[in-house]
């Protein structure tokens, strides 16, 4: 098992996993490989599926989306974990899949990644819609995760003003106006992106929390951030269906120029 974060301003997925796809293109195997990719963002199959598409073997992409509420300490030398964390993983169906022998091999593969999850006590839930869960999951990263970065404050700054509360829940907005535009309708994605679930977040966040997020963190040590994967693939959807999100493109350009600098001082 090999574990890694794909920056997109530096490279892509299929490049990080061109040995393992130069093999399976050449020798493929009798069972599917199964793909796991648990990277926050919108949008981050894609490439990936694009280069299985021109490989001739059986390939499964599973993605999925983590939430563990974690502090580190002692100078990243211990790590605090705050509550339970939770994963959900689905099935991530190719573009224009409509083949039931792929749909059944990749549930398949999607319930015995769970198993080996359940089997070593980890809380996991198999999603029957990917996409809705990491819609879900990318109105947090897009508003509370850029926010605190651009500001350098952890979760509880940003909540103790109301003009900041105010601008999370216009961000929000924003993205749940794309993620409908991109979702074909369903009652799942109506029930879990609709209006009320901006302020249902907010108020769920502890007023008092020190958390700062992944992406703040990352900033703190001078390592880039998944500015592309969760900012730019919401912005790569809304351009395709013509949603308009200034306050999205203003966040974007802020934290593309501190990228450029991390990668360049890199």
């Amino acid at each position: 098992m090999t574990l890694f974060m794909c920056v997109p301003e530096i490279t892509t997925t299929p490049a990080l996993l061109s040995p393992l796809l130069a093999q399976l293109s050449a020798s493929p195997l009798a069972q599917p490989t199964t793909f796991v990719l648990l990277q926050n963002g919108i949008g981050i199959e894609d490439d990936l599926q694009a280069a299985l598409a021109k490989i001739d073997a059986l390939s499964v992409v599973v993605s999925g989306c983590c939430w563990v509420d974690t502090t580190a300490l002692d100078g990243g030398r211990k790590i605090a974990q705050h509550g339970s964390e939770r994963l959900v993983l689905g099935y991530h169906r190719p573009p224009g899949d409509s083949s039931n022998h792929d749909e059944q091999t990749g549930r398949r593969s999607l319930n015995a990644l769970c198993d080996l999850f359940r089997a070593a006590g980890g809380n996991v839930e198999a999603a029957p819609d990917v996409d809705i869960a990491r819609w879900r999951k990318v109105l947090w990263n897009a508003s509370f995760s850029t926010l605190c970065t651009l500001m350098r404050a952890h979760v509880g700054e940003v909540l103790a003003l109301e003009t900041s509360r105010a601008a999370l829940k216009d961000i929000m907005f924003e993205v749940l106006a794309v993620a409908r535009a991109s979702l074909p309708p369903s009652k799942e994605a109506e029930e879990v992106l609709n209006d009320k679930v901006a302020d249902e977040i907010i108020e769920h966040e502890n007023a008092q929390s020190v958390f700062r997020p992944s992406m703040l963190v990352d900033l703190d040590h001078g390592r880039p951030m998944e500015v592309e994967a969760i900012v730019g693939g919401v912005l790569r959807k809304a351009r395709a269906k013509n949603v308009p999100t200034p306050k999205l493109d203003l966040i974007y350009a802020g934290l593309s120029v501190m990228q450029s600098k991390l990668i360049n001082s890199a």
